[in-house]
């Protein structure tokens, strides 16, 4: 069974929680946390994901800034475990619903390219342009 964990500064994570609903409907293995809205430890949240991760689970825990300090102790706590468990630093709306609908356990091949497809797009008047050129009948997206 693969479970999620969705860490964030402020309430991000919470977003991204109920944007998962609207577009999944009923999310199981999903838990959010958002540090930093009062001065509460969060960790305990981080281990209480990782305690109800079994030798057969793949946790995935999604934060928000690599390298921020939700990612560092997300981190820290996750070099204590010896279970198969994967970050992903830097987490968008797509990537979470590429892998929340992807079925199996993803090999770590999998998730890097998952990420790597999911980068953010610029769009500015030329590329307007081009859109307009594409065909009416086929959708932009």
């Amino acid at each position: 069974m693969r479970k999620y964990l969705l860490a964030s500064h402020g309430k991000l994570a919470s977003g991204a929680f109920d944007s998962l609903k609207l577009f999944l409907g009923n999310v199981e293995n999903v838990d959010f946390l958002e540090a930093y809205i009062d001065n509460s430890d969060f960790s305990s949240k981080i281990y209480d994901f990782m305690n109800t991760l079994s030798d057969n689970d793949q946790g995935i825990i999604f934060t928000d800034i690599y390298g921020g300090s939700v990612n560092q102790k997300v981190t820290a706590i996750m070099s204590e475990y010896e279970k198969n468990i994967y970050i992903i630093a830097g987490f968008n709306l797509p990537v979470l619903l590429e892998i929340m609908t992807s079925t199996g356990n993803l090999s770590q091949e999998e998730i890097e390219k998952i990420a790597e497809n999911s980068k953010l797009k610029v769009i500015n008047k030329s590329s307007l342009k081009m859109m307009e050129n594409i065909d009416e009948n086929n959708d932009f997206f």
